[in-house]
């Protein structure tokens, strides 16, 4: 119980430096094209969710061996946390920019802290919970493989709607 909490403590600051980081990995590689599959390339609600997703996804890959493979639905778990903390920050981001009329960077960046936080305590509670969904993994790694490639792909070809535009 003590090592979960201290490996998803761990985990959570590392997603948080990490996506901090990676805000600024497509300027700096030179506007490489592959650091634009993982990288926010503008400044659309749609790129920063990267700033969540690959973060989160890699360190639950690593904790997944850290905590010895755990007894419960791993990956439907960081799934969800993962979903949630996207839908947070879009949903945060939609309702505080409505209400007042115009982005505020603070805002931004404290919604940005709040996601990873909830995905992190939605994790850590059903982690330790010990949860089982009784469904296979399979449909869940699908979700973060067309998260990925949705990621990739919305890059490049970006719909005309909202989401994918510079507030």
């Amino acid at each position: 119980m003590h090592k979960l909490k201290s490996v998803e403590t761990l985990s959570c600051l590392i997603t948080l430096a990490g996506g901090i980081l990676l805000h600024f990995v497509y300027g700096w590689s030179g506007h490489s094209p592959l650091a634009a599959w993982i990288a926010p390339v503008n400044e659309s609600v749609w790129e920063h969710l990267k700033l969540l997703f690959y973060p989160l996804l890699f360190v639950s890959i690593a904790e997944y061996y850290l905590l010895d493979q755990p007894d419960t639905d791993y990956w439907n778990i960081k799934t969800y946390a993962i979903l949630i903390g996207m839908a947070f920050i879009t949903a945060g981001f939609y309702t505080y920019s409505g209400i007042l009329g115009f982005t505020w960077i603070p805002a931004d960046i404290g919604l940005f802290f709040a996601g990873v936080i909830l995905a992190f305590c939605y994790s850590c509670h059903y982690l330790k919970e010990g949860t089982r969904y009784t469904l296979s993994n399979i449909p869940f790694f699908l979700i973060l493989a067309v998260c990925a490639l949705a990621f990739i792909l919305f890059t490049w070809m970006p719909p005309h709607i909202a989401l994918f535009a510079a507030p």
